[in-house]
């Protein structure tokens, strides 16, 4: 099964997840006017929810590593490694 022509929010996650063989996701769109788009396939919201936390938790993880690693400007890697270090302290 390809990509539908029209695609839309409403065939776009099954037709993601076969293509990807997964059982279920989550998609998001950020719309031309600024408005999000979802849709799910073999979601429920509880599971929904579990893969959209998951999401953040990854995003902000990585967005932590890549500051440590001096993709941002010196302040925002400082501020960084500070916070890691009240964090380990703190464990």
């Amino acid at each position: 099964m390809d990509l539908p022509q029209d695609i839309h929010l409403g065939n776009v996650a099954p037709a993601i997840c076969h293509k990807l063989k997964v059982e279920g996701c989550v998609v998001l769109t950020l719309n031309h006017d600024g408005t999000i788009g979802m849709a799910g396939h073999n979601v429920n919201h509880a599971k929904a929810n579990e893969l959209l936390s998951v999401g953040i938790h990854m995003n902000l993880t990585q967005m932590e590593n890549a500051i440590a690693a001096g993709a941002a400007g010196e302040e925002a890697q400082e501020q960084e490694l500070r916070l890691r270090s009240q964090r380990k302290e703190a464990a």
